[in-house]
């Protein structure tokens, strides 16, 4: 294989039900994706080839990695991830509520960033509760509504329209709008979400070929990428 993007693509696949199962369950995944991340063009690149994945755990994966990338040319990656979940939603909503979890962790993640990330990450949090508020049930909508008011201090346009008075369907995001109606800061707390920690890469793991085989392949397609 003497094309990195292929070559990159073959490590991918060889490594995620390991990153999966070793790592991503245990909310450990930073400690394989992190570095992976550090390429930032050939990661996102990556990223959207696993949104067009059909399984869950691939989508779920790459939206991980998304919110480790901290590069201004990427920031389209959160927003288009959530519109492929949105698309799904209809005909699969138990895989893309999944996978738009972790998209609003990596959402809040890149809020820690500043600059355009900080903007995107705000940006679909607040998109995830108006969705919620029209006619997707995002099951994390609560997760959003609240990180998203604690990190604004509640000056985001869509809390308007979440504490007008208007009958909401999720019973959770019902109750962060409640809590912010009456300035109950205790419950708003109770929904508010922080992203994983970034781990650090266990010397003793089984199989760790995997993870050096994964990041050459995202090094080696970085710098195919910077190429004039």
């Amino acid at each position: 294989m003497n094309d990195p993007w292929i070559r990159l693509q073959h490590a991918t696949s060889n490594s995620l039900d390991w990153i999966w199962n070793v790592f991503a369950k245990d909310g450990r995944e930073t400690a394989v994706l992190a570095t992976v991340a550090q390429s930032p063009k050939a990661s996102g690149w990556l990223v959207g080839c696993m949104s067009d994945a059909d399984d869950d755990v691939t989508r779920k994966i790459g939206a991980m990695l998304a919110g480790l990338i901290n590069d201004e040319e990427q920031t389209q990656l959160l927003p288009d991830l959530l519109q492929i979940e949105r698309t799904r939603f209809p005909i699969d909503p138990l895989g893309a509520n999944s996978v738009t979890e972790d998209i609003l962790f990596s959402a809040v993640r890149w809020t820690t960033y500043g600059g355009t990330c900080y903007e995107t990450g705000i940006n679909v949090l607040a998109e995830i509760v108006r969705d919620a508020l029209d006619s997707i049930e995002w099951n994390t909508a609560q997760w959003a509504a609240a990180t998203l008011h604690t990190i604004t201090y509640g000056k985001h346009s869509v809390f308007e329209q979440l504490t007008n008075g208007t009958s909401i369907s999720n019973a959770g995001l019902q109750m962060v709008a409640e809590a912010i109606r009456l300035e109950d800061h205790e419950k708003l707390a109770q929904f508010t979400v922080t992203p994983n920690p970034i781990e650090t890469f266990p010397a003793d793991v089984a199989d760790s070929y995997l993870a050096t085989e994964l990041w050459a392949a995202v090094r080696e397609a970085e710098v195919e990428a910077l190429k004039p």
